[in-house]
């Protein structure tokens, strides 16, 4: 493993599973995350840690863990992030790496709307 790239693989909203990235997320989303290990050739690889570890920061808004937004699963490389029904207009930076390894991700944007 030499790069790990980070990545929005989809969404939940009312329900409906979405398989693309929108402009903003709502209330109530529920953000389908992806960490990948990558090789020399920037391919996939199973060469890594068996967990991962998933860093978010609120970079506008004031968005706080538990309180606005929740992480399941945040030690595997494919969590999910929940908005909550009352989290303020904002802004999440999200990025990851494979546990033990110093080989941080790309950061991930994820804005915020009500």
């Amino acid at each position: 493993m030499v790069r790990i790239t980070a990545n929005i693989l989809g969404f939940t909203r009312a329900g409906i599973v979405y398989n693309f990235v929108p402009t903003v997320f709502r209330r109530g989303d529920t953000i389908d995350l992806d960490c990948t290990p990558r090789d020399a050739d920037n391919q996939r690889t199973a060469n890594h840690p068996k967990n991962a570890e998933w860093y978010p920061n609120s970079t506008e808004g004031g968005l706080v863990i538990n309180r606005d937004y929740t992480m399941a699963r945040d030690n595997t490389f494919q969590p999910e992030l929940y908005i909550r029904d009352l989290a303020p207009a904002g802004t999440l930076s999200v990025y990851c790496k494979a546990a033990g390894v110093n080989i941080l991700s790309n950061t991930v944007q994820l804005p915020i709307r009500p």
